[in-house]
C-alpha cells in the first residue's frame, strides 16, 4: 500500500523553527526521510541491484559475434581457415537465428573436405529451435521473469521500509508535541506557586497567614521546579529521538529547538480507510509475498519443462561463390535433429518438488502476514474506538477538576481552606491534563499503525494472484491439488475521525465507519 504521508502535513500543520534555518513542517521532514535516511537510501539501492540484474539476464538474448580462424602452414595438409558467425538467440520458443561467411583454402585430407570453400567463400544462414524441452521456457527466459520479478519485489520492499520509516518519522514528531506539552503543563504548574509565593508573603507581613505557609510553598515551588526539569529531560530526549528522521543535506541528524503549533495531537489522521481488497492488494508486504509466489512459479514451470526430452530441429542454408570446384557451385540445405533424455532425470524432478514445497511454504507465509495485518487492523480500531470513549471521560475529568480547583482557590482566599488542600486540587488538574495528552498521544499512534495494517479481504487478492501466475503461465494451486484460501469476512465500515474536507487526499472520499 503506497501510503503518501508526506500529505499528512496538510492535516498535521506543524512547523518547527531551528535557528535561522526555514520552518520544518512534517511535509519536510519526511522528504528529509525519503532522500536521507540511511534504511531507505540502503533500499533503493537494493532496488537499482535488482534492476541491473534485470539487465544482466537480458544479455542471454544479446547478438553475438563470433570469429575463428585456424592456419595450419606445416605438414603435408596445408590450409587455412577463416569462419566470421552472426548468433541471435530469441525469446520465441527458443528459436535461435544464426548466419555467416567462411572462407577454407589450401589441402584438406579426405574427412575435411567439406571446410573447404571456392575462392569467395561460402554464406550460410539458419535457424535452431527445440521442439519440445525449452520450448515454452528454458533457463535464459526464466532467468529475466525471475529478475523482473525481484525488481517489483525490491520496489515493494522500498514502499514497506518507506512506510515503516515515514511512520516511525511521524510517531516520533507525535511524541516530541506530547512531551512539550506535558512540560508547558509542569511549568504552569511551577507558575500559579510562584504567583501565589508573593501574596502569601504579603499576608504574612499583615499577621493574616503564618510564616509557615510561605516554607510550604517554598517546598511546592522546589518539588514543581523538578518536575519542570524532569519534562524538560524528557523532551530533549524526544527530540534527539527525532533528529534521527530530520536530516542535513549531508545526512547529518538535527535537532529541532521548538514547536510552533501545539494544537498536533488535537487533528485526526483518519478520514475513512479505502475497500479492504484494495488496501490489501497494495500492501507492500502482500505484494513482497506475491512475487516471491510468482518466483516460485516461474522456478516450478522451469522445472516441469526439464522433464521432457530435448529434441531440437536445425535447419541451414549455405552457398558459394567465386570460383573453384564445381561441386560447390550448388546451394546446399541441411536439416538435423537432436534428442536426449536422460532417463532417471533425478534433477528436474527434485527441483519440482523443491519448488512446489517452497510454493506451499510461501502460501502459509502469507496467510499468516494477512492475519497479522487483520488482526493488526482490528486491534487499531478497537484501541481507536476505546480512547475516543477514554477522551471523552477525560475531557469530563478535567473540566470538574478545574471547577474544584477554582472552588478550592475561592476558599482560600476567604481562609476556609489550605494551602495543602490547594496543592492537591492542582495536581489533579495537572494529572488529568498530562491523562489527556497521553490519551490523545496513544489514539494518534493507533490511528498510525491502523494506516499502516489494513483490514483484509482474502478473496480478491486470492484471485489476483491467480492470475498473475495464469498469465505466466502458471497454476500452481491447482497443479498441487491444494484447496483455497478460506475467504475473509468483510469488515464494516471505519469510522471517521475529524473533518474529512480538511484530511489529506487518500484520507478523503471514504465512508465514516459506525461504532
Amino acid at each position: 500500500m503506497k501510503l503518501a504521508f508526506c500529505l499528512l502535513a496538510l492535516c498535521l500543520s506543524c512547523v518547527l523553527t531551528q535557528g535561522g534555518e526555514r520552518p520544518l513542517t512534517l511535509t519536510n521532514l519526511l522528504a528529509s526521510v525519503e532522500a536521507h535516511y540511511p534504511a531507505v537510501v540502503s533500499a533503493l539501492k537494493k532496488r537499482e541491484a535488482a534492476e541491473g540484474k534485470a539487465l544482466s539476464a537480458k544479455g542471454a538474448f544479446d547478438l553475438k559475434f563470433k570469429l575463428n580462424s585456424r592456419n595450419d602452414p606445416l605438414g603435408f595438409y596445408e590450409n587455412r581457415i577463416l569462419e566470421a558467425l552472426l548468433e541471435q538467440p530469441t525469446p520465441y520458443r527458443g528459436t535461435r537465428l544464426f548466419g555467416g561467411w567462411r572462407r577454407g583454402d589450401g589441402l584438406f585430407p579426405l574427412q575435411e573436405e567439406k571446410r573447404e570453400t571456392q575462392s569467395g567463400g561460402e554464406f550460410l544462414f539458419g535457424v535452431s529451435t527445440p521442439l519440445l524441452r525449452d520450448g515454452r521456457i528454458d533457463a535464459a527466459r526464466a532467468g529475466i521473469q525471475r529478475t523482473q520479478i525481484d525488481v517489483e519485489s525490491e520496489r515493494a520492499r522500498v514502499e514497506q521500509i518507506r512506510l515503516l520509516v515515514q511512520q516511525s518519522a511521524a510517531a516520533q514528531l507525535l511524541k516530541w508535541s506530547a512531551a512539550l506539552q506535558k512540560q508547558a503543563v509542569r511549568e504552569k504548574l511551577l507558575n500559579l506557586a510562584l504567583i501565589r509565593d508573593q501574596a502569601i508573603r504579603d499576608q504574612v507581613d499583615i499577621g493574616d497567614k503564618a510564616k509557615v505557609d510561605i516554607v510550604d510553598n517554598q517546598r511546592l515551588i522546589a518539588a514543581r521546579r523538578e518536575g519542570v526539569i524532569a519534562a524538560r529531560q524528557a523532551a530533549s530526549e524526544e527530540a534527539v529521538n527525532l533528529s534521527l528522521y530530520w536530516r542535513d543535506d549531508t545526512g547529518e541528524p538535527r535537532t529541532p529547538d521548538s514547536l510552533a503549533n501545539g494544537r498536533l495531537l488535537e487533528t485526526s489522521l483518519l478520514g475513512d480507510m479505502p475497500p479492504v481488497a484494495e488496501a490489501l492488494a497494495s500492501h507492500p508486504m502482500a505484494q513482497i509475498f506475491q512475487r516471491a509466489l510468482e518466483a516460485e512459479g516461474v522456478t516450478q514451470r522451469l522445472s516441469e519443462n526439464q522433464l521432457l526430452p530435448q529434441l531440437d530441429l536445425a535447419l541451414s542454408v549455405s552457398k558459394d561463390v567465386g570460383d573453384g570446384s564445381r561441386t560447390k557451385n550448388e546451394t546446399e540445405f541441411r536439416i538435423g535433429a537432436l534428442l536426449e533424455y536422460p532417463f532417471q532425470n533425478r534433477k528436474a524432478r527434485g527441483n519440482l518438488a523443491s519448488s512446489r514445497a517452497k510454493i506451499s511454504a510461501i502460501e502459509q507465509e502469507l496467510r499468516l502476514v494477512i492475519d497479522k495485518l487483520r488482526a493488526s487492523a482490528m486491534v487499531a480500531d478497537n484501541n481507536i474506538r476505546q480512547l475516543n470513549e477514554r477522551l471523552e471521560r477525560l475531557h469530563e475529568r478535567l473540566e470538574r477538576s478545574r471547577e474544584m480547583r477554582q472552588a478550592e482557590t475561592d476558599r482560600v482566599e476567604l481562609q476556609l481552606s489550605d494551602l495543602l488542600r490547594l496543592n492537591l486540587r492542582e495536581q489533579d488538574v495537572a494529572a488529568a491534563e498530562t491523562a489527556l495528552i497521553d490519551t490523545r498521544l496513544e489514539l494518534r499512534l493507533a490511528e498510525l499503525n491502523r494506516i499502516n495494517a489494513p483490514a483484509v479481504d482474502l478473496a480478491p487478492v486470492e484471485s489476483r494472484q491467480r492470475a498473475r501466475l495464469r498469465e505466466s503461465g502458471g497454476r500452481l494451486r491447482k497443479k498441487l491439488g491444494q484447496p483455497p484460501f478460506p475467504a475473509l469476512h468483510p469488515r464494516s465500515r471505519e469510522r471517521g475521525h475529524g473533518n474529512a474536507e480538511e484530511l489529506p487526499p487518500p484520507f478523503r472520499n471514504r465512508t465514516p465507519r459506525q461504532p
